[in-house]
């Protein structure tokens, strides 16, 4: 029979196991839910986001569906696809600054913000030693200098604007919130 002490920190160290922390671009802390669906050969991980478990400080997160996010080193990219909606968020990463540009349907923005992680509850995890193909997802619209559509891969814009050029940056916190409640409707009329 374990021990009283032992069986305390065996419970703390699932619990700490148990959560992970995230740069979810323009999402404010909130309860999240993210299983791992794999790591690619560049060492972005594929996570695939949902409501996560409401707890005495986040008691209700808005966030309905499930969305993809992968993160890399220096690129983060977030989707989420609903029949009545599709967002993209497309950002590549300096330092604790980044550089994102949103597509929300015929809407596009680029803006600049501080990264900052969130504390998510850790689901499912693939295979450690599992590769998944590189599923980079891109924003469904994107600004960017030619008309063609965004191409999912792993492309590099060079013409995104410099983390210190931000004076043209617009904030993505308009383009969340109408997200959130274009989802909460959605879930309202299903």
């Amino acid at each position: 029979m374990l021990s009283f002490p032992l069986a305390l920190v065996t419970l703390f160290a699932s619990s700490a196991l148990a959560q992970t922390s995230l740069y979810i671009p323009g999402f404010d802390p909130q309860p999240i839910s993210a299983d791992i669906l794999g790591v690619d050969a560049q060492g972005r991980t594929t996570w695939a986001l949902h409501q996560g478990a409401r707890t005495g400080t986040f008691d209700d997160s808005g966030f309905i569906g499930t969305a993809t996010l992968v993160e890399g080193p220096n690129d983060v990219s977030f989707t989420f696809a609903a029949p009545e909606f599709t967002m993209g968020i497309g950002c590549s990463l300096s330092g604790d600054v980044a550089v994102c540009s949103t597509g929300t349907g015929a809407e596009a923005a680029v803006a600049t913000e501080t990264i900052s992680r969130i504390l998510v509850q850790a689901g499912t995890t693939a295979a450690a030693a599992a590769q998944t193909p590189d599923i980079t997802p891109s924003p469904s619209a994107s600004p960017s200098k030619s008309s063609e559509p965004a191409s999912s891969g792993t492309t590099k814009d060079d013409s995104a604007p410099n983390p210190t050029n931000s004076s043209s940056a617009k904030s993505l916190r308009p383009y969340i919130a109408t997200f959130s409640i274009t989802i909460a409707l959605v879930a309202v009329f299903i």
